[in-house]
């Protein structure tokens, strides 16, 4: 799951996760994105901190908080190192974004990439 209000990223993940096998499910932020989180139970959550920040801050520590959410992946993604100091994630993606970055950040969450599980079985 991608949440951010950037429309540019939304289309460059979107094309990672097709090119990867992936299905990308995109909430754009607003008052329900955590239960819509809650809810959906992504594998992983690539987390938009730089357009959403102090928002994006905000999600990430509630997600972190509550036992039903605590344990999903959190890729933050950003503009500046600056934007994720102080964040609890599991990931990191700093802006512009390469697909070998996304690859990797999502693969070291412990989340098979569908098109790569024979590649990295393999190592």
């Amino acid at each position: 799951m991608l949440a951010s209000r950037d429309p540019q990223l939304i289309y460059l993940i979107q094309r990672f996760a097709e090119n990867c096998g992936c299905q990308l499910l995109k909430a754009e932020g607003g008052a329900n994105i955590i239960s819509v989180i809650a809810q959906k139970r992504p594998d992983v959550l690539l987390l938009d901190i730089s357009q959403m920040n102090p928002e994006g801050r905000l999600i990430q520590q509630e997600l972190k908080s509550q036992p039903g959410t605590r344990f999903i992946p959190i890729i933050l993604c950003a503009t500046s190192e600056v934007d994720w100091l102080d964040c609890e994630a599991e990931g990191r993606l700093l802006q512009p974004i390469l697909f070998g970055d996304f690859v990797n950040a999502v693969a070291e969450t412990g989340i098979q990439i569908p098109k790569y599980a024979k590649e990295v079985e393999k190592k």
